[in-house]
């Protein structure tokens, strides 16, 4: 597994912050995020993480001093694994605005299929309701990639003011994450979700490039 930064950091003060430290921190937090992904975050116990990992729980609670911790942190390093890869997505795509986009789009609907990725995002997504922290981290991703998305769309649409731009965004992202059901092995009304990712792709293009109306009653505003 590839250590991420936040995993790096996430050594407590006033501990030793060593390689074998880092390493045992990118360890649990991987194998807290295969449990919540094949059995939910309600299964993970730290005796059970740490019974896998191969340490006793207080060398586990060395790191992490509560179940709380460990499953807030681990759905911490699965979003900052997911920034990370949308961000090389996002500097590799291409010159082009439109191409950009539809670069990104690929690459959303792809891990749309990914089904422990999937399991992961709707098990953080279950948690939110009654646990702050984890909206808090929902939110902050939020507003990153929408942000991201922002500013691409007004390079299509330079006429455009911040608020449309963001609003497109808003409305760009929310298609890709809703059509989530729709893919993969178990997906949705697998007669008619078979290749509407072409289909999505068209339509959020259509609607960023304005040739789509999202509403006759909706107009963006420029400035």
């Amino acid at each position: 597994m590839k250590q991420t930064a936040a995993a790096k950091a996430r050594i407590p003060d006033g501990q030793a912050k060593t390689t074998k430290g880092s390493a045992r921190i990118a360890q649990i937090l991987e194998v807290a995020l295969e449990v919540i992904a094949s059995e939910g975050h309600a299964k993970l116990t730290l005796e059970g993480i740490a019974k896998q990992v191969g340490i006793r729980k207080g060398n586990l609670q060395y790191y992490f001093p509560s179940r709380s911790h460990l499953v807030r942190a681990a759905l911490s390093e699965q979003i900052e694994q997911h920034k990370n890869s949308w961000a090389t997505t996002y500097e590799k795509a291409s010159d082009n605005p439109v191409k950009h986009l539809r670069k990104l789009i690929a690459y959303e609907l792809k891990i749309n299929s990914d089904e422990i990725f999937v399991a992961q995002v709707r098990e953080r997504w279950s948690l939110e309701a009654r646990d702050e922290g984890a909206r808090m981290l929902t939110n902050q991703w939020y507003d990153w990639v929408t942000k991201k998305y922002a500013d691409l769309i007004k390079e299509i649409r330079p006429e455009l003011g911040d608020k449309a731009c963001h609003q497109l965004a808003i409305i760009t992202y929310s298609m890709l994450v809703g059509s989530t059901p729709f893919f993969g092995n178990n997906r949705a009304a697998p007669r008619w979700s078979k290749g509407i990712a072409k289909q999505i792709e068209e339509t959020i293009v259509g609607i960023v490039l304005g040739d789509i109306s999202i509403d006759r009653k909706v107009r963006l505003e420029k400035t």
